[in-house]
């Protein structure tokens, strides 16, 4: 039995990417194995995105101030490349 592969954030990054991340069953079943994976995938994503971001006292976003499309996808790129080394 092979390990399944680890999840990639999509590129391009863009809010409609990370709601289709959030619509997949593993980011919204908690019960599912494979949860824990996508969660962090997602959060990885908004720390991406939206790096300057402040919260309010409940942890709503704040100031959203989306970095450059070409330096998101630079990080993206950087953090898939990052994800082939753990897999390998």
């Amino acid at each position: 039995m092979s390990a399944m592969p680890i999840p990639r954030l999509p590129n391009p990054l863009t809010p409609e990417t990370i709601e289709e991340l959030m619509k997949a069953r593993p980011y919204w079943d908690l019960s599912h194995p494979r949860s824990p994976l996508y969660r962090r995938l997602v959060q990885r994503g908004f720390e991406i995105m939206y790096p300057h971001t402040r919260y309010d006292a409940i942890g709503r976003m704040i100031d959203l101030k989306p970095l450059k499309p070409q330096y998101i996808a630079h990080l993206v790129a950087k953090e898939n490349r990052e994800m082939d080394e753990i897999e390998r």
